[in-house]
């Protein structure tokens, strides 16, 4: 069945990164968080996601800015993406950069678990933890 691909979190908010990766490691799946949106784009290059939340306001290299280069890195690989954002032109940029779905922070759990769901396969060895 191939390599399990993990869910990238890309925030410059540790208590976020942290809160979505327990939340998603919960229901199984593989998550690796990223703090430094520069580090996570490195380290797609080596393992290219099979789905990315990504913040839009980080310093050093933006949400918009990381999007795209990930896209010019990884083409045809290009995960799908969801912005967690607090930006009120988050249809215009999420639209600018094909994203999936949108989440304005704060946001529901449920709601990032439902979008894992949709997008990332999980192995039948990977179910949910009760």
């Amino acid at each position: 069945m191939g390599e399990a691909r993990s869910i990238f979190v890309v925030d410059d908010d540790p208590e976020v990164v942290r809160l979505v990766t327990r939340v998603l490691e919960h229901d199984g799946f593989l998550v690796v968080g990223h703090t430094d949106s520069r580090e996570a784009l490195e380290a797609a290059n080596e393992h290219p996601p099979a789905l990315v939340f990504a913040d839009l306001m980080m310093p050093h290299l933006d949400g918009e800015a990381f999007c795209l280069a990930l896209r010019g890195r990884l083409g045809e690989r290009m995960p799908p993406v969801v912005l967690l954002t607090a930006s009120w032109a988050r249809r215009e940029v999420a639209e600018r950069l094909a994203a999936v779905a949108t989440l304005e922070k704060p946001f529901e759990t449920q709601d990032v678990r439902d979008l894992a769901a949709r997008f990332v396969k999980r192995r039948p060895s990977e179910q949910p933890r009760p």
